[in-house]
């Protein structure tokens, strides 16, 4: 995530993006919530590991989101289930959002892989 946001800010002169992972410690992570909760971040990254985090929830809760974007979305089907679990969590994520938060409710879903072969898009079609 740090490498995409970096080159967002180098080579195109992107600055609004920012990173939510376990690699933060507390102080950047704090910071970059702050940048979100107050509109210095208009893109985000976070880990799906974090989307089980009451804290996630509440900074997304602060702001409208339009979009979200999965990447290495072959995660979610049965091939991915032992590499990354917590994709796992993303749809009861965004279905709590969308219960909880008016501005979730038209959130858009985009899901990108390049390893997906036919069987696993259509398992990605059907956990949404």
């Amino acid at each position: 995530m740090k490498d995409q946001v970096d080159v967002l800010n180098q080579r195109f002169h992107i600055h609004n993006v920012g990173f939510i992972n376990a690699s933060l410690n507390p102080i950047e992570r704090r910071d970059t919530e702050q940048k979100v909760k107050f509109g210095g971040i208009d893109l985000l990254y976070i880990s799906p590991e974090l989307l089980r985090s009451p804290s996630t929830k509440t900074l997304l809760q602060s702001r409208y989101v339009d979009r979200i974007v999965i990447d290495e979305a072959h995660c979610l089907s049965k091939w991915g289930h032992d590499f990354r679990t917590d994709y796992m969590f993303i749809a009861p994520f965004i279905k709590d959002m969308r219960e909880t938060n008016k501005s979730f409710q038209d959130v858009k879903i985009s899901c990108f892989t390049a390893t997906a072969k036919e069987s696993v898009k259509t398992e990605i079609i059907t956990y949404f």
